[in-house]
């Protein structure tokens, strides 16, 4: 199943399908204490398309410490020049750990991997 096309280029933030969908529903990220020794804490996104690759090889390449289940759910996010192209496929968003990201603006769709495919939901921006 082909992923939806959106407006303008986007990237993807991959989460537990049940996060993604908090996330997306609540237009809020919650920056972990979690702090990645070469750029600090901050919010992560790719330009991995959901779908263009199996759940093991998207694991390995942004998740390996995360459960396998990190690699079934996605928010949308619009491309913005506050992003960093700080890897292959990896975009960051500096803050300071447990602060909150608002995305009313820029979170356009929610994603979660089922048996058929990617399945996505879009919801009004308030």
């Amino acid at each position: 199943q082909a992923s939806p096309t959106w407006e303008g280029p986007v990237l993807f933030h991959y989460t537990r399908a049940d996060y993604a969908a908090t996330i997306f529903d609540e237009r809020t990220f919650r920056v972990s204490s979690r702090v990645d020794p070469e750029y600090g804490a901050g919010f992560w996104v790719t330009d991995i398309v959901p779908g263009s690759m199996t759940d093991e090889d998207l694991h390995a390449t942004l998740l390996p410490h995360q459960p396998i289940e990190y690699a079934r759910g996605v928010v949308v996010i619009v491309r913005h020049p506050d992003f960093h192209h700080v890897r292959e496929h990896e975009f960051f968003l500096p803050r300071a750990p447990n602060s909150d990201v608002d995305l009313r603006e820029i979170a356009v769709a929610v994603g979660r991997k089922t048996d058929a495919g990617w399945v996505f939901r879009r919801g009004p921006l308030t």
